[in-house]
């Protein structure tokens, strides 16, 4: 979520709003050349998924009327991260953040026309564990269970993940390399975090007398 407020002197009877399939809405409101006043809000959920494109459609109204034919031009801070794909889409290509901008393209606008710009994050789209049941049954033993990140085509993504137990006093794990140790006898659960996307293993440790 973001809130920006700027100033600059421009067109009175402009007034442009953007829509965006990505959840990014965005309004730009111009006053009359003098005023010097320019109110820009906006408010985004800009979570994208490696792997995904995400198609981003863009409206501009003067006076509450639809402009015909408006054009509007995107751009990325890392196209690394955030590629432009054609007109209107953006790909996601790896995990991080990039600023996305969008103005509209106008030749009754001064050349800095302002862009309206919001920082987008691209996550993994899961994680996978390669076991999803580990049985102990001796105090002391030990396993260690890889996990993968995928994108949104379930091609791996290069993501260490940080582990975690619910019960550390049955089951403790090391949150880096995943390893776990089993401690005492009962359930717990494992998991595998990327992004805030998990695999969960449910482990048992059934030691006998």
């Amino acid at each position: 979520m973001g809130t920006l407020a700027s100033r600059r002197q421009l067109p009175a009877w402009l007034a442009v709003t953007i829509l965006a399939s990505a959840n990014i809405t965005c309004a730009d409101l111009f006053t009359e050349p003098g005023a010097g006043s320019v109110a820009r809000v906006f408010s985004a959920d800009s979570t994208l998924v490696v792997g995904r494109t995400t198609r981003v459609t863009a409206t501009a109204t003067a006076g509450g009327t639809p402009l015909a034919n408006a054009r509007f031009a995107l751009a990325s801070s890392d196209t690394a991260i955030v590629a432009i794909r054609g007109a209107d889409s953006l790909f996601a290509k790896a995990r991080g953040q990039a600023d996305v901008s969008v103005r509209l393209v106008s030749s009754l606008l001064p050349g800095d026309a302002p862009a309206v710009t919001v920082r987008v994050r691209v996550v993994v789209d899961t994680v996978v564990a390669e076991s999803t049941t580990v049985t102990f049954t001796s105090l002391g033993d030990t396993a260690r269970i890889t996990a993968t990140a995928l994108d949104a085509n379930g091609s791996q993504v290069a993501a260490s993940p940080r582990w975690s137990s619910t019960d550390t006093a049955r089951v403790a794990v090391d949150s880096i390399t995943g390893r776990m140790t089993a401690h005492g006898n009962g359930a717990a659960t494992v998991r595998a975090t990327v992004d805030g996307k998990s695999a969960s293993i449910a482990v048992t440790v059934q030691q006998g007398l």
